[in-house]
């Protein structure tokens, strides 16, 4: 064998045993101080505090002398004026599947006079740019189950398709209006059929109505809960008063509604009079509003009634009584930093490592002002600073012997 091929073979050798070395230590190297990292993001985290606690409303009872069947004419919640019907009974099925006539009368009518309202011949471009908007509408609405917003968009199409004809002169002017004539004449016909077979019942004073009445409305008013104890509010169970056969509902008078809750002291404690919390509820209503915090009353046996008030969302809250609900006391935002990532350097100030271009860098966190939870902190973000922790930082959990510079990938 000739020398030279002797000394590559050997020089050969060495580098592979050197690149083996090398791979055996890393490896080694990396089992032995894994690099674990995570991601830097925004968090948000609330103080929350549970209650639960009963609604109370300037309201009373609607009570009527109804016979047959019975059909409300409002929404729940919907604001109605004194004298405004708001329950409709009928003596007979007869009448009933009249007035349903009519119903459907006075929408045909109502199409006809809106097709007739403003259309011209100049108008038919324009038209027809409004009825393949509406058929585009109509087609999304029921392709996404959206059956509220389906209806609506048949009859705009219906009325669209009605006005095109009437601008177009298709059917003429007199046509269109011997067609209203005859619904108009044949709705007065079938109202005169009906007579004394229809009662309404209207409201007595103005207000909001709903169809729920629980015999609660004489029990609790927006004034009787300022003087709870919480052994009054605990003792609200049961207390309903009865309802009477002819009710029909209630009516509430006005917008505002109180809510009062028997709360732990310590609890309590965390609230001021005349501030504002948000309430989350949990129960029959699921949803958030803000309320005041009215009343705080002495403590008793470690509770404290506590009466919040409130001037929004009557409708969706209208019937309800003794719900459960949390209270967000705070708020707090700012970047998730876990536990085990917290270091301390040599000068004693805490932060965390981040990965930059594959090496450590270290940047400090306050700790004293982060909101602490069991996990992980929330520290303060500042869009416009360039020495704090950022969303997308790449944070080093676990790693040894860590320090500025050091390279990590």
């Amino acid at each position: 064998m000739r020398r030279g091929e002797l000394a590559t073979k050997i020089i050969s050798a060495v580098v592979v045993i050197a690149v083996v070395a090398y791979m055996a230590v890393y490896i080694s190297s990396a089992l032995s101080n894994p690099l674990e990292t995570a991601e830097a993001v925004l968090a948000t985290a609330e103080d929350t505090v549970p209650i639960s606690g009963w609604f109370a409303r300037d309201e009373s009872r609607v009570s009527a002398a109804i016979s047959g069947s019975a059909v409300s004419l409002r929404g729940e919640g919907e604001k109605v004026g004194a004298g405004e019907s708001l329950i409709v009974s009928y003596t007979s099925s007869t009448a009933r599947s009249t007035r349903e006539q009519i119903d459907a009368l006075d929408r045909r009518i109502a199409e006809l006079e809106a097709a007739t309202s403003d259309a011209s011949v100049g108008d038919i471009n324009r038209l027809d740019s409004e009825l393949q908007g509406s058929v585009y509408s109509l087609a999304y609405s029921a392709a996404t189950g959206s059956y509220g917003d389906a209806a609506e968009s048949a009859t705009e199409l219906k009325t669209l398709m009605l006005r095109r004809d009437y601008a177009s002169g298709r059917y003429g002017e007199e046509a269109f209006e011997g067609v209203l004539d005859d619904l108009k004449n044949e709705r007065t016909l079938l109202e005169s059929k009906i007579g004394g077979a229809e009662i309404a019942v209207t409201a007595p004073t103005s207000g909001y109505f709903s169809t729920v009445a629980d015999g609660y409305e004489e029990v609790l008013d927006m004034d009787s809960v300022l003087d709870m104890t919480p052994e009054d509010i605990h003792a609200l169970d049961g207390r309903a008063s009865a309802v009477e056969q002819n009710c029909c509902g209630k009516l509430v008078r006005s917008f505002g509604w109180r809510f009062v809750s028997a709360m732990k002291s310590e609890d309590a404690a965390q609230l001021n009079a005349g501030s504002w919390v948000t309430m989350r509820f949990t129960g029959d209503y699921v949803g958030e509003v803000r309320v005041r915090v009215y009343r705080i009353g002495e403590v008793r046996n470690g509770e404290c009634a506590v009466v919040f008030s409130c001037a929004t969302d009557i409708a969706p809250l209208i019937g309800l009584r003794h719900e459960s609900a949390e209270l967000v006391l705070r708020e707090h935002e700012g970047v998730r930093v876990p536990k085990t990532a917290v270091r301390v350097d040599e000068e004693g100030n805490s932060g965390v490592f981040i990965v930059v271009a594959a090496q450590a860098q270290f940047v400090k966190m306050d700790i004293a002002t982060a909101y602490e939870t069991e996990n992980y902190y929330i520290v303060a973000y500042d869009p416009a600073s360039t020495s704090s922790i950022r969303p997308g930082d790449e944070i080093v959990v676990r790693s040894k012997n860590l320090f500025d510079g050091k390279v990590l990938k």
